[in-house]
């Protein structure tokens, strides 16, 4: 777990932070400053359009997912065996 340092105060960071928002609110942003800063793994949201994907998008939504939570336990497991 990270630390952040502010005016005498110690906050620690957590581990997995879900970003999530309207279009155009600095969602990208803020994950973009928080991966420099504090170096966290990103695991991007998944869209059709730029994978230009046509046909089966429900199903192809639905790998995506699957995959992206098998990236994440991996990482889950990765930090705590970095931290033991």
């Amino acid at each position: 777990m990270e630390k952040l340092y502010l005016k005498k105060k110690v906050i620690n960071l957590p581990n997995l932070i879900i970003v999530e928002g309207f279009w155009q609110i600095g969602k990208t942003r803020l994950v973009n400053y928080l991966t420099k800063k504090f170096n966290y793994f990103v695991i991007p949201e998944p869209n059709h359009i730029i994978h230009k994907i046509k046909n089966n998008i429900s199903k192809w939504y639905r790998k995506t997912h699957w995959e992206r939570y098998k990236k994440a336990v991996k990482q889950k497991i990765g930090l705590q065996i970095k931290f033991i």
